[in-house]
């Protein structure tokens, strides 16, 4: 940008040290004839984008938020801005821990602030059983990661123990059925005439 490459979606200059535009009600009748003739010229270069404007500050070219890329940001401001988001704290408590199963049948836990809903935001993540990056095919909440006083574990091993009572109390009344069909098949068979001669 600084060495004058033009925007890589228009071809019109990023810089053109031309100042910014006065307010439209202070233009000069040459100025309010320049900034119609730049106005004009901008809607027939993106005529069909439909979409806003920018421009850099000090510099009246205006440029489509549709098709022309802002320009990136230099080596100081990137540190710069690593530097704020790296302070940036996040609290522990306000994690939630999620048991991932991937494409490859691994089981991986990982956390997600709590913000982001009742569902893991990520499609993909890395397996370190297969050392290859993996779809995420379900996601399990598990709660929240930080658990110093242990209630999370307790309460979800006393779900776990819920759902293992309701499917063992399922299990033994298939097998009461099953008792109760198996003597009365004996009965049956048993029976004068009911086996077959």
């Amino acid at each position: 940008m600084e060495a004058g490459e033009p925007c890589r979606g228009c071809g019109q200059p990023l810089l053109d040290g031309m100042g910014d535009w006065p307010p439209l009600l202070r233009l000069t009748p040459e100025q309010r004839a320049e900034y119609d003739r730049a106005d004009t010229a901008f809607c027939e270069r993106h005529a069909d984008c439909r979409a806003g404007r920018w421009s850099l500050s000090g510099h009246r070219t205006s440029h489509c938020f549709y098709c022309c890329p802002p320009p990136s940001m230099s080596a100081r401001q990137a540190e710069q801005v690593a530097r704020i988001l790296s302070s940036a704290r996040v609290r522990s408590e306000d994690l939630d821990a999620w048991d991932l199963t991937l494409t490859c049948d691994h089981v991986v836990r990982r956390t997600q602030h709590r913000d982001n809903g009742n569902r893991y935001s990520a499609a993909v993540t890395d397996c370190p059983t297969c050392g290859r990056r993996r779809g995420v095919v379900t996601a399990r909440r598990v709660g929240p990661a930080d658990d110093k006083s242990g209630q999370v574990a307790r309460d979800r091993l006393a779900a776990e123990l819920a759902e293992a009572r309701v499917k063992l109390d399922k299990q033994r009344k298939a097998v009461v059925a099953m008792e109760h069909r198996i003597a009365d098949l004996t009965r049956k068979l048993e029976e004068p005439g009911g086996a077959p001669r």
